[in-house]
């Protein structure tokens, strides 16, 4: 009986804890990036960014220059133009680009807003 008790108690607790880490979880403010969803390309000699994924992203791109924005919502296929030019990207040393699910924004990993000459390590965060 005592066994069984013990037995009982130590799955009540496994099951208690895996409920509040799942409820952690699901209440965080972050997403899985998805650097593999976008891309930056040209269409002629403007610089655009595309999503190559099924599902709605946004991507933020930077650079050591003066190319840089975010753009949101991008659908499944789409792209948008940045508007800057192949010699805007090539003077500015090319462009890094930040890629999130559509319902998170890109963020630095201390979770501050991607500047405008932000290159590293990144996080995506609902709002």
């Amino acid at each position: 009986m005592k066994r069984t008790a013990y037995s009982l108690s130590l799955v009540c607790m496994s099951y208690l804890l895996m409920s509040v880490q799942s409820a952690v979880y699901a209440q965080s403010k972050y997403v899985r990036s998805v650097t593999e969803c976008g891309h930056a390309v040209y269409d002629k000699d403007t610089l655009v960014v595309e999503n190559s994924c099924d599902i709605t992203v946004s991507i933020t791109w930077t650079s050591s220059g003066n190319v840089w924005g975010t753009a949101l919502n991008i659908g499944p296929g789409g792209h948008q133009s940045t508007g800057s030019s192949r010699d805007d990207v090539n003077e500015a040393g090319g462009v890094e680009t930040f890629t999130c699910p559509g319902d998170s924004t890109p963020v630095t990993g201390e979770g501050k807003p991607i500047g405008t000459h932000y290159k590293g390590r990144y996080a995506c965060q609902r709002p």
